[in-house]
């Protein structure tokens, strides 16, 4: 209702945006099998009915040798820096009446009045190597490293304009870093059948999280009202996330073709995530099977059936008024 000045809009309504975008790209073929690729890409997107608008640039490099026999590496380094427009956010009287009432006592309206700063705000640093080892006829093993460094400089997300009020914490000015460790083995031990097994693990050290954005520590109240600071973001203590800090998944897959006109795939994958910051976790199941055949010229015949289970465990906080 405020950002759209108190008009009716259509749910759902997607802006008008403006998108401008220039890249330069760049490839040199080295001695002994190597390869240099760099590019730069700086793009401006804006909403043309708010006039709001955020600017990105992207730095891109990576380089490939297979100057040993059988085996591939690769490394690569990424920059990009997103920058966002801020919000200013003014509040009007009750219901938009100049004769309604100040919602706080003492407080006018305006004195809520506050700046929205942006969550797209961001500096991410990735880089990483990976490497592919034919180690025997049919065989191939793959894996990599990569780490990424997200750094969000947005340590309230609500800045009040009167000095007086609490800003609100939302996110700690603190970075994000995803440590990603991978590895799979493709194989074929017969002419007719291939296979492939992964493991994938991913770290986040401080992921992005409503720092102390759930709950009270301590109910110590206020005036007579103990329940009324969980109300605010300022008074809470626990943290809630959707983003877990720790996640495994294995995935195994196979395929047996007999002919050029009959085969059949079966596809398993187990995740696990959990969150000790929020205290939860979730282990998820998917498992398929697919059959093709071609009986005859131009006519192909899929039958296939997926089965999927999850499992969630979560703490749960919500807000209750008793004041």
């Amino acid at each position: 209702r405020l950002l759209y000045e108190n008009e009716v809009r259509p749910y759902g309504e997607v802006p008008d945006v403006d998108k401008d975008t220039d890249t330069v790209k760049l490839r040199v073929d080295l001695p002994y099998a190597t390869t240099f690729y760099g590019s730069f890409v700086t793009s401006r997107v804006e909403n043309t009915y708010t006039d709001n608008s955020y600017d990105m640039d992207v730095y891109f490099a990576r380089l490939t040798t297979s100057f040993i026999n059988g085996v591939t590496l690769s490394g690569h380094f990424r920059y990009y820096d997103l920058n966002n427009d801020d919000v200013d956010v003014r509040l009007e009287k009750i219901a938009n009446n100049p004769s309604g009432g100040d919602p706080y006592p003492g407080h006018p309206v305006s004195d809520f009045d506050y700046e929205r700063r942006s969550n797209m705000d961001r500096q991410v640093t990735e880089a990483g190597l990976d490497f592919s080892w034919r180690f025997a006829k049919g065989y191939n093993l793959r894996g990599g490293y990569t780490f990424k460094e997200i750094d969000r400089d947005n340590l309230h997300w609500k800045k009040y304009f009167d000095p007086s009020m609490k800003d609100e914490r939302f996110l700690e000015d603190e970075t994000t870093e995803i440590h990603d460790f991978k590895i799979a083995l493709n194989a074929r031990p017969f002419e007719t059948l291939t296979g492939r097994v992964s493991y994938e693990y991913e770290y986040r050290d401080d992921p992005f999280e409503n720092h102390n954005g759930i709950c009270l520590k301590d109910l110590d109240g206020i005036s007579g009202a103990p329940y009324y600071e969980i109300f605010r973001n300022a008074y809470r203590g626990e943290d809630a996330s959707n983003v877990p800090t720790d996640t495994h998944k294995v995935k195994l897959n196979a395929t047996w073709a007999p002919s050029g006109k009959y085969s059949m795939n079966v596809n398993f994958q187990y995740t696990y995530q959990e969150n000790d910051d929020s205290d939860w976790e979730n282990n998820t199941y998917i498992a398929g099977i697919n059959f093709w055949l071609s009986p005859v010229n131009n006519l192909y015949v899929t039958l296939g059936y997926n089965y999927e289970r999850n499992e969630y465990e979560t703490r749960l906080c919500y807000d209750f008024f008793a004041g």
